[in-house]
């Protein structure tokens, strides 16, 4: 009874730095591809800041060469006598050829990157068209590029997750049956249900984050998550305003009135 004790204390130490190997196998394991994916980001948030605020100041320039805010205000007060809609349409004019800021170029470049165009920047000099066209011709095939490498990165983290998940539970036959359909450990097939409640995992968190900062509700929330994921990009919602604009409000107010 006492010889075998030494015996079985050794093989419950090999078992827990079995596990132990096993657990720092599967951390760099995931780590790898997460250092690749954030080098990945820097390099590309790198990018917009540099081309969002080169488009920023390239606006900035023009509209102060072109048009000056005082003016135009004075303008419409001089011309009060124009009918609503009228107004609406030179606010709409004006709301477009207000000053750019760094942020609002990157929100731009982004959209451009990631071929949504929501609309609610663009650029009216012709030098930031210039930019935004020669931006577009470059560096979207990148961003498409750096779309599919990041869903590699995913697949690859979930691949690994789910080769643990085996090894832990080896007993399950049918589970084993689901992720490895031939029994070869090299070819993993992650179940569509998986897939599916991590999408839903992420919708959740971008729709409580936007009801959140944003003030929108969830079918709001929802519905620009949509046209953002599926890069339609509608531009009715875009992130930034918590109201309505001065111009929706003045065609509600004008509608209402006939």
């Amino acid at each position: 009874m006492l010889a075998t004790l030494p015996r079985a204390l050794n093989s419950r130490k090999n078992c827990l730095r079995l596990r132990c190997r096993c657990m720092r196998t599967l951390i760099s394991s995931l780590l790898s591809p997460l250092a690749h994916a954030m080098s990945m980001l820097v390099i590309t948030m790198t990018l917009l800041l540099t081309v969002g605020d080169l488009i920023a100041r390239l606006e900035n320039f023009g509209i102060r060469a072109r048009n000056d805010s005082m003016q135009f205000a004075i303008h419409l007060v001089t011309r009060s006598n124009l009918s609503q809609k009228r107004l609406v349409e030179q606010l709409g004019k004006w709301s477009q050829q207000t000053r750019w800021n760094t942020e609002e170029g990157v929100y731009f470049t982004f959209s451009l990157l990631s071929t949504i165009g929501y609309g609610k920047y663009c650029p009216i000099t012709k030098a930031g068209r210039w930019v935004s066209g020669i931006f577009i011709a470059l560096f979207v095939p990148i961003g498409v590029l750096y779309v599919q490498n990041l869903s590699s990165v995913y697949q690859s983290m979930l691949s690994r997750l789910l080769i643990e998940l085996r090894q832990r539970l080896s007993s399950s036959q049918r589970l084993s049956r689901l992720i490895f359909p031939n029994g070869d450990e090299t070819i993993v097939v992650i179940p569509i249900t998986m897939l599916t409640l991590v999408m839903q995992a992420h919708l959740i968190v971008a729709i409580v984050f936007l009801c959140i900062i944003e003030d929108w509700t969830p079918m709001q929330s929802l519905y620009f998550l949509i046209s953002t994921v599926t890069s339609i990009g509608f531009g009715d919602f875009h992130t930034g305003t918590h109201n309505l604009s001065v111009s929706s409000k003045l065609n509600a107010s004008t509608n209402s009135g006939h």
